[in-house]
């Protein structure tokens, strides 16, 4: 996913830390501390990519589709919210 300028879209630090959140409350994905600090510092800029990584710190094949779907669709809620956030907003219809 990236912002409208073509650039990688990265989670802010904050943002990192919310879909880090939901994904241990919600689906029981919860890193080290250690990890949590990693991935914050230095977040995946693709939700696929962001998603491995939580499931391979996690000890869980991301290759296991049923495994891998619950995680990519909280994760790309994460990165479209986040790529809502920073697009300019238009008051004028075209």
């Amino acid at each position: 996913m990236t912002g409208l300028d073509g650039s990688p879209l990265r989670l802010s630090p904050r943002q990192t830390e919310w879909l880090l959140h939901d994904l241990c409350v919600k689906l029981g994905y919860c890193l080290t501390p250690p990890d949590q600090e990693t991935v914050k510092a230095d977040p995946p800029t693709s939700p696929e990519a962001f998603a491995a990584l939580v499931m391979k710190l996690e000890g869980v094949d991301p290759d296991d589709p049923d495994k891998f779907f619950p995680v990519i669709g909280l994760v790309l809620k994460a990165f479209e919210a986040a790529a809502r956030a920073r697009s300019p907003r238009s008051d004028s219809a075209d």
